[in-house]
């Protein structure tokens, strides 16, 4: 049986963060204890679980590096030196080979791209970290076919990418299509239209769309 991993998410996007959180909801050896918007936020947070009396271990942080003002690159930095146990994988979307070796030269324990994320490959990623070797994904084929697929997102209207980020919180269908602004019927109708456009049957599914259509967007150049 695989140890259970503690691990912190950092993103600067909320909506990345529980969309993500959401994924690994019910991931039996994976344990999400924390989350993180900003790499200050990220070094409070664990100077507050060093000072506590009852100490949570963590292990793995899952951490984006294009943040502000501290970007991901100075925020691993700053925990290698103050936290050498603690495994960081370089978690973002611009995955050109320059960024990979930037976020290894800063200290991470490897890099995974945002486009390549399932849980997986964040399992793959773990393994291969906890015996002792680097841990990297490069841009590829599978790659280039998972930008085709982020080409249907761009055929959602924009209530309906409203709802697909809506579907990584703990909301049923009342609350969302409060949220919306619409009735429950209008919000069947949108979740069906959804999944004849991804081409895709369950709500997890599109779940993970969401995920590819919210790293799209922010590793999309400004």
């Amino acid at each position: 049986m695989n140890p259970t991993t503690n691990l912190i998410l950092v993103d600067d996007t909320p909506a990345i963060l529980r969309i993500v959180e959401k994924i690994l909801e019910g991931v039996p050896d994976i344990q999400v204890i924390d989350t993180a918007l900003t790499g200050t936020a990220l070094m409070e947070k664990l100077k507050q679980i060093e000072n506590s009396i009852k100490k949570v271990y963590v292990e793995f942080i899952l951490m984006d590096m294009i943040m502000h003002p501290m970007d991901g690159w100075e925020t691993t930095r700053q925990v290698k030196k103050l936290y050498p146990h603690i495994k960081v994988i370089a978690f973002s979307s611009r995955d050109h080979p320059e960024a990979v070796q930037r976020s290894l030269r800063s200290g991470a324990d490897g890099f995974l791209s945002k486009y390549h994320f399932s849980v997986e490959t964040l399992k793959s990623a773990i393994k291969q970290i906890r015996e002792g070797k680097k841990f990297f994904t490069y841009p590829d084929a599978e790659n280039d076919r998972q930008i085709e697929e982020r080409a249907d997102l761009l055929t959602l209207t924009p209530r309906e990418l409203a709802l697909i980020q809506l579907l990584g919180e703990n909301l049923d269908h009342a609350g969302m299509a409060a949220q919306l602004q619409i009735s429950e019927d209008t919000l069947a109708v949108f979740l069906k239209n959804i999944k004849r456009k991804l081409n895709v049957d369950t709500q997890e599914a599109i779940i993970k769309a969401a995920a590819h259509y919210l790293f799209y967007r922010k590793g999309a150049p400004d």
